[in-house]
């Protein structure tokens, strides 16, 4: 028996607290007091059926299936939020409102789904772009910077800031990682640490120039 059918349980209830003033008046003391505590025992039924009624169908045997709110969801069918019908696995996302109305468990605050929320991400419309980055100064312009001049932002903050690092000499535009190297020369011109080249006189890729 259904809450929702509260008007009949209601019917119900007077009729029992009607029969048990007649008895308070017509019975014993032993009978009238049964009577008296049968009518407190309903009177939380009577409070009830007067109440705000639930919603449960009374077709939902199964809690999991049952959807509460009617948007055609219920908890077994991932709707996370079975009392309101906005919030389904099928609706549209509404971003940075703090509501999962798509029930995805991501963050309302990530509109690109890159892992960055909007207040870290450089650009929440673009999950190829995300938190931001090391900017090196390039004093030389080769294209490198320093490891110990950087800077954390979404843009570089001038001409002369590039997101490349490990120049070992900032001062020559002809000496950065990958440029060519001079053999012999004595100039470590792709900053691997040493003057490599071919030729040299002790034969094992490194230059012993200007030593004995």
């Amino acid at each position: 028996m259904a809450i929702r059918d509260g008007p009949r349980e209601l019917k119900f209830v007077l009729q029992l607290l009607r029969e048990d003033a007649l008895d308070v008046f017509s019975n014993n003391g032993d009978t009238m007091q049964r009577k008296l505590f049968t009518s407190f025992l309903a009177l939380p039924v009577l409070l009830l059926a007067c109440g705000e009624k639930p919603t449960i169908d009374d077709t939902c045997e199964d809690y999991g299936t049952c959807d509460f709110d009617g948007d055609g969801w219920g908890r077994a069918d991932g709707d996370c939020n079975d009392d309101d019908a906005s919030v389904n696995p099928g609706a549209d996302e509404v971003w940075y409102d703090g509501v999962d109305q798509d029930c995805s468990g991501t963050s309302d605050y990530d509109a690109d789904e890159d892992g960055f929320d909007v207040e870290d991400d450089c650009d929440d419309d673009d999950s190829f772009v995300t938190g931001e980055l090391d900017w090196y100064f390039d004093g030389d312009g080769d294209g490198f910077g320093t490891d110990s001049s950087v800077i954390w932002a979404c843009d570089a903050p001038g001409v002369a800031w590039v997101d490349l690092a490990s120049d070992c000499d900032d001062s020559d535009a002809n000496t950065f990682p990958g440029a060519p190297e001079i053999a012999g020369d004595g100039v470590d011109q792709d900053c691997d640490g040493q003057d490599s080249g071919f030729g040299n006189e002790n034969g094992n890729g490194s230059s012993d120039i200007g030593t004995k």
